[in-house]
């Protein structure tokens, strides 16, 4: 594995992992919604959107501020999909979880929702 030095006055976040190269983010800012629904909003500045770009994965760190919490997890979304969730209007995108589902990723880029299974990231393959 490999971190890439993008800003050195930013925190680093993309790495190469077999010449794949990943973005990481995480949010400890979980809120609850009706029906037991959990939402993280992420944004993202100008210059990491620029990163994500050409064709990076997000590996994007959904947590709580109690770290224990069985609801926290990676929801990973390959380069074809992140490729698709951001324009120039949209600088976040939110995830929604309800235990025992998928995560549901929305952004005004994007009509609808996506849904990224939450065991994504065990199914990325290394080449």
């Amino acid at each position: 594995m490999l971190m890439i030095e993008t800003n050195t006055n930013e925190s680093w976040s993309i790495y190469s992992i077999s010449d794949q190269k990943v973005f990481f983010k995480h949010c400890a800012s979980r809120k609850t919604l009706r029906n037991n629904i959990y939402s993280w909003t992420f944004g993202f500045t100008n210059n990491q959107l620029e990163q994500i770009k050409p064709g990076v994965s997000l590996a994007l760190i959904c947590a709580s501020k109690e770290m224990k919490d069985k609801n926290t997890g990676i929801c990973f979304i390959e380069k074809e999909i992140s490729n698709k969730i951001f324009s120039e209007n949209s600088k976040t995108i939110t995830i929604h979880l309800q235990p025992g589902c998928s995560y549901k990723i929305s952004s005004k880029a994007i009509k609808g929702k996506i849904s990224i299974p939450q065991n994504a990231i065990d199914k990325f393959a290394l080449t």
